[in-house]
């Protein structure tokens, strides 16, 4: 999204599940200005996915992603 530095932004973290089993967890940061009104409650009452909601509450049609994988050893 072109995200410049020192630009507010949402963070929050969305988990993937299937059949209950989360299957992936991933941190996403938004920038303020373009999902104005954005509340945890519509991110949580959402009907469908993130893609969808994004296209349908703020007009927003995601065309590609930049993902970052970081890997740790588990603990107990």
């Amino acid at each position: 999204m072109g995200i410049e530095e020192g630009v507010k932004v949402f963070v929050f973290t969305n988990a993937l599940a299937l059949h209950g089993k989360v299957l992936m967890v991933d941190t996403i940061t938004l920038p303020e200005s373009k999902f104005p009104g954005l509340s945890k409650t519509m991110l949580r009452e959402r009907p469908n996915t993130l893609y969808n909601f994004y296209q349908d509450a703020f007009g927003i049609n995601i065309t590609g992603t930049d993902e970052r994988l970081r890997v740790a050893r588990a603990r107990r």
